[in-house]
């Protein structure tokens, strides 16, 4: 039966992106382990305008839109910078007593290679980024694949600015 886990990408302090290519978060399960994304949300310290009403001109804004793409590595980032925050299962009855064997690292600069996207998002970094705004992540993951979602830096526009980010992984993991 598969068990509902969540990882938080920043370990629990926003962390700041700079403008260049960045693995957010990359997903490495154990051989015996299948593992379903669920849900990502993500949110920055940048904000859209302060209205919308047209009389009002909009007050000031610290957004920017950023690419972001899903998808695999045929081989995986150095395991070098970044963050390697632990799962934990979603329900509290479970935490001490089951321990997630997938492992992450977040928010590196260490891109790897060989790099396959299955889909891609524009996001507006002065709104939070998950389900709720329509992106879809319902994604399984078998070893030995390495998932990742990255701000490649193909797609970095110029005048790009660093913003921190914190978020969280929901995912199942099915042994």
């Amino acid at each position: 039966m598969p068990t509902l886990c969540r990882v938080q990408i920043d370990g629990g302090t926003p962390q700041v992106i700079n403008p260049v290519a960045t693995v957010i978060f990359q997903i490495t399960p154990t051989a015996s382990t299948a593992v379903r994304i669920l849900d990502i949300q993500l949110q920055t310290n940048q904000f859209g305008p302060t209205t919308n009403i047209p009389i009002i001109p909009p007050g000031p804004s610290s957004e920017q839109v950023i690419f972001l793409q899903l998808g695999t590595y045929s081989i995986a980032p150095s395991s070098s910078g970044g963050l390697t925050p632990l799962a934990v299962p979603a329900d509290d009855t479970l935490v001490g007593l089951y321990t997630p064997s997938t492992t992450f690292r977040t928010l590196s600069p260490n891109m790897g290679i060989g790099f396959l996207p299955s889909s891609g998002y524009q996001w507006n970094t002065g709104r939070s980024f998950g389900d709720d705004q329509g992106f879809s992540f319902d994604q399984g993951i078998k070893s030995p694949a390495v998932w990742a979602l990255i701000m490649p830096a193909l797609f970095i526009p110029p005048g790009q600015r660093p913003f921190s980010i914190s978020g969280f992984v929901d995912f199942t993991e099915d042994h």
